[in-house]
């Protein structure tokens, strides 16, 4: 009996070898080509730049091309404030903004401004701009919540005041 079904397994793995030799070589296989298109993205910039307005950009497009699509930066643009190279998301409203607070006095850079300068800002003393010297140097504004003391509400009161 044992044999029996050996035999039989011996059989069916047999048939399945020969159908498998004779029927691979005849299969065919296409390739399908997939084309992907990706939407160009509409983007709003506004601030120090010549053409404010509503802008279409190709997808995959960065900041840098926004800028360039607007006419340019104004000489009144703080460009340390501006990441030329971000990617843009459909849908963004870009501002840029100037060296110059409103009522004209000179933003402060946290990078390189004395603790005195820094003292100066709204809600710094003479404490919180030493944390600010020792965690520097900063990429980008919003490094300053990784100042202890710095939360949301500080930064949003500091941001017209300084740059990096």
């Amino acid at each position: 009996m044992r044999r029996d079904v050996l035999l039989t397994f011996l059989g069916i793995f047999a048939c399945l070898a020969l159908t498998a030799f004779n029927v691979v070589p005849h299969l065919k296989f296409n390739k399908a080509e997939i084309v992907q298109e990706m939407s160009p993205i509409v983007i709003a910039i506004s601030g120090e730049v010549i053409n404010p307005g509503t802008y279409e950009l190709p997808w995959g497009s960065r900041l840098e091309d926004a800028i360039v699509s607007a006419g340019g930066l104004k000489v009144a643009a703080d460009k340390n404030l501006v990441n030329l190279a971000r990617p843009l998301d459909a849908g963004e409203a870009i501002f840029v903004p100037a060296k110059q607070t409103e009522t004209g006095v000179e933003r402060i850079s946290i990078n390189g401004s004395s603790l005195t300068q820094l003292d100066s800002l709204p809600r710094i003393g003479p404490a919180m701009a030493q944390r600010i010297t020792e965690a520097r140097p900063f990429n980008t504004i919003d490094d300053l919540l990784n100042v202890k003391g710095i939360g949301a509400k500080t930064l949003e009161k500091l941001k017209p005041f300084i740059t990096l």
